[in-house]
Order: C-alpha cells, then sequence, then structure tokens
C-alpha cells in the first residue's frame, strides 16, 4: 500500500490515472462553491473503464438538533446550525446524479442517510472542530470573534446535552468506457 496526495482540482499524475477500479470521495463539496464538473472530470481519470465512483456529502436541509431534555437550550448550536447551512450550501450537490451522467458515469445512483442519532455526539464534535478550523483561518476581527464565541457557547451547551446531526447524500456511479 501507498499514499500519494494530489489536489483534486487538478488533473491527477499519470502513474494515477486509469489505476482505480473503485474511487471513493466523501465531503469535498465544501471546497467547491459553483461548478462541481473540473473535480469529476479529475476524479474520473482516476477510473479504470466501468470503474466505480462512491460519493458522499452532507445534506444540509435535513438537520436534527436535539436536546436531552426541554429544559436544555440549544440557542448557539441552532446558529452554528444556520450558519452550516449558509455557509456550506452548495446548490449544486442535488444535482451531482445529472452532473455525473452528462460527465461520463453512468447507472448513477443516490442514496439518502438520514441522521443517525447513536452518531450524535461524534457529529456535533466533528461540527465543531469544523467550525474551530473555520475560525482559526479568519484574519484579526470582528468575524473571527464572532465565530470563536459561537464555538465556546456551542461547547458550552453540548457539554448540557445539545446535539446537532446532518444526514448524508451518497451517491455511487460506473464510468463509461
Amino acid at each position: 500500500m501507498s499514499i500519494q496526495t494530489w489536489k483534486f482540482l487538478e488533473e491527477p499524475p499519470m502513474a494515477l490515472q486509469g489505476k482505480f477500479d473503485i474511487v471513493h470521495i466523501r465531503l469535498i463539496g465544501v471546497t467547491i462553491d459553483h461548478d462541481p464538473v473540473p473535480a469529476i472530470r479529475n476524479i474520473a481519470l482516476l477510473l479504470k473503464p466501468h470503474g466505480y465512483l462512491q460519493w458522499e456529502e452532507m445534506d444540509l436541509t435535513q438537520t436534527v438538533i436535539a436536546t436531552a431534555n426541554d429544559t436544555v437550550k440549544a440557542d448557539a448550536v441552532t446558529r452554528m446550525d444556520a450558519l452550516t447551512k449558509t455557509h456550506g450550501a452548495r446548490v449544486w450537490v442535488a444535482e451531482i446524479p445529472q452532473t455525473l451522467g452528462k460527465n461520463g458515469f453512468y447507472n448513477v445512483k443516490r442514496f439518502d442517510v438520514q441522521p443517525d442519532m447513536a452518531l450524535l455526539k461524534f457529529s456535533t464534535d466533528m461540527h465543531v472542530l469544523a467550525w474551530a478550523e473555520i475560525a482559526a483561518n479568519q484574519p484579526e476581527g470582528e468575524r473571527k470573534e464572532h465565530f470563536t464565541k459561537m464555538i465556546e457557547e456551542v461547547k458550552e451547551e453540548t457539554g448540557k446535552g445539545v446535539g446537532h446531526e446532518v444526514a448524508k447524500l451518497v451517491f455511487s456511479a460506473r464510468k463509461v468506457e
């Protein structure tokens, strides 16, 4: 086994092209603002003819905020959820099947995976870590302070029993050729 890095918005090295029966990608949507086609074309180059692509993204239209009981407030987690939906919303995600079909894939399938309450703590921690990374990469100023304060409030609420989970969209397809 070997590990190699590659920027998927660039064409993969020749040594990787046409080498894989299966390629699994996950949560790359946060790095693509408007047009996933360049990424799809580059990822397709990795696959052998009739190879499989499996792609998982967050479905920000389906989120769950849960509390341990009715006395626990979820104000900060609700704000985090709203910011996640606006900051991470990618309209094109719902159109992945059609986009794959127009860009060299067939037998495209979509699977909707509902939020799993057993993963609530894990999912919440992952969202907090993602927002901490976003906050850390902000220039000094009001926006960075706002994100940092929100993260601290979310941590306080999660310590009292608040959780946040997002549904997933999973797509599978086969490469033409």
